[in-house]
C-alpha cells in the first residue's frame, strides 16, 4: 500500500513537534505518494533527535505553494526520489519528468520546466547549533522545450563571521556546466535576477533569432555577493555561440518613441559572453 504524504503532512500538524517543524511543514507542504518506508527516531518530538529513515516517494511536490515562492524557497514539482537520510545527512537520486523547479528569486519566471532531470544528491550537517551545511550535485541531466545540457554543482553555508551577510546563508555555490542544446530567443529567461533587468531584458530584446551552441557557466564564490563586480569576490561567467542569428544591438526597447527601428543584423555567427555583470559580443559576423 502507499501512504499520501499531504495526508501524513497535515497530521504531523496536529502532533507535538514543536513550532519549528510546524513550520517548515507550512511551508514545504510535501505532496506525493510514499511507496516504501522505513524509519527510526530516538529522543523526544520537539527537539532535535537522532534519526534514520530509507524511503522511495513518487510524485513528489514540496514548496509548491505561494507561501513558499513569497518567501524565496526552493521547490520541486513531480519528481520521483531514492532517500537516505538522518540527523548527519543523507543522499538521494532525483528523477523528474515532466515536471519543474521553483527557483523564486533567482529567475525573473520562477517556475522552471523539465521535461527531464536526473541527479544525486548528497549532504552532511555538522552539529546542532547553527550546523555547518554542506551538499554536493553530482552529475546533472537535464532537458526541456528550450535546451539541454549538465551540470555540477556543491554549496556550503558560509562563515558568518566573514560573510558581508553576516550570517550562514544564502551560502557559498561552486557550479559549472554546458549546455548543448539551446533556443538564442530563450537565452535571457536563464539569466539570473543578480544581473539587472537592464541587462537581461536587453538580450531578451535584442536576440530575436538563432540556435545557440556550446553553452559554458559556471559560477563560484559567495551567493550573496553576486554577480561578483570584484574579481576577488568569485567568478560568474555564461558563454554561449551563436550562429544564423538575428540581432538588433539598438533594440526598439532603449531607442525613444517614435525613432525609426534600429536595422537587425542577420545570418549572425558570434559569441554572447557575460563577465560578471558585463555583457560583450564577440567575433560577430555575416553567416556564409
Amino acid at each position: 500500500d502507499r501512504l499520501d504524504l499531504a495526508a501524513l503532512a497535515a497530521i504531523a500538524t496536529r502532533l507535538p513537534l514543536g513550532e519549528a517543524a510546524h513550520r517548515a511543514l507550512r511551508t514545504y507542504a510535501p505532496q506525493g505518494q510514499v511507496e516504501a518506508l522505513q524509519a527510526t527516531w530516538q529522543g523526544p518530538f520537539d527537539a532535535q533527535g537522532r534519526y534514520d529513515i530509507t524511503a522511495r516517494v513518487k510524485g513528489l511536490s514540496v514548496a509548491d505553494t505561494p507561501s513558499a515562492a513569497s518567501a524565496g524557497v526552493v521547490g520541486l514539482r513531480g519528481a520521483a526520489v531514492d532517500i537516505e537520510m538522518t540527523q548527519a545527512g543523507g543522499k538521494a537520486t532525483l528523477r523528474v519528468a515532466h515536471g519543474a523547479l521553483l527557483l523564486p528569486g533567482i529567475f525573473e519566471d520562477p517556475v522552471l520546466a523539465l521535461d527531464q532531470l536526473d541527479t544525486q544528491v548528497h549532504w552532511q550537517i555538522d552539529g546542532t547549533e547553527n550546523p555547518r551545511i554542506s551538499v554536493q550535485v553530482g552529475e546533472t541531466h537535464f532537458a526541456n522545450a528550450d535546451a539541454q545540457g549538465q551540470l555540477r554543482a556543491t554549496w556550503r553555508t558560509s562563515d558568518a563571521a566573514t560573510s558581508s551577510s553576516g550570517g550562514r546563508f544564502p551560502g557559498v555555490l561552486d557550479l559549472s556546466g554546458t549546455l548543448s542544446r539551446a533556443n538564442g530567443t530563450r537565452v535571457h529567461r536563464y539569466l539570473p535576477l543578480v544581473l539587472g533587468a537592464d541587462v537581461r531584458h536587453y538580450v531578451r530584446d535584442a536576440v530575436v533569432k538563432g540556435q545557440v551552441s556550446d553553452v559554458k557557466f559556471k559560477v563560484k564564490g559567495a551567493v550573496e555577493d553576486l554577480p561578483f563586480t570584484d574579481a576577488a569576490q568569485g567568478d560568474f561567467q555564461v558563454s554561449a555561440k551563436v550562429r544564423n542569428g538575428q540581432f538588433v544591438y539598438v533594440p526598439k526597447s532603449l531607442q525613444p518613441p517614435g525613432a525609426a527601428p534600429w536595422p537587425a543584423l542577420t545570418e549572425l555567427n558570434g559569441e554572447l559572453v557575460f563577465d560578471r555583470a558585463s555583457l560583450e559580443v564577440k567575433g560577430a559576423e555575416h553567416g556564409s
